[in-house]
């Protein structure tokens, strides 16, 4: 279910974009709403508020697999995991392609 959709102009600053996230983060757990994951269409300024909001947390949820050489670091904002997605449709390309080839 989305619970914000925000259109833009396209000229907001990281700084902008950052003040809005947090504020429907706050409104979200504040209302008892949890918040799995934010998502933009890929525009450096939203890349960069998401960075400004994972960098807020003050503890995360790591996972190491030195086999695997995968290293995972997922903020955990007002007590609940949040899971960046930087481009969506890219994103559900690339897991339903995955599914199906059995990567």
């Amino acid at each position: 279910m989305a619970i914000a959709i925000l259109p833009t102009k396209g000229d907001e600053s990281a700084e902008q974009i950052f003040n809005i996230l947090h504020t429907v983060l706050d409104f979200a757990h504040q209302s008892n709403i949890n918040i799995l994951s934010i998502g933009a269409d890929g525009a450096r300024s939203e890349f960069n508020a998401q960075t400004q909001i994972i960098n807020s947390a003050s503890t995360y949820y790591t996972f190491n697999d030195l086999f695997y050489d995968i290293h995972l670091k997922i903020p955990i904002i007002h007590g609940k995991p949040l899971i960046r997605v930087q481009d969506l449709k890219h994103g559900k390309k690339i897991a339903q392609n995955q599914l199906f080839t059995g990567v």
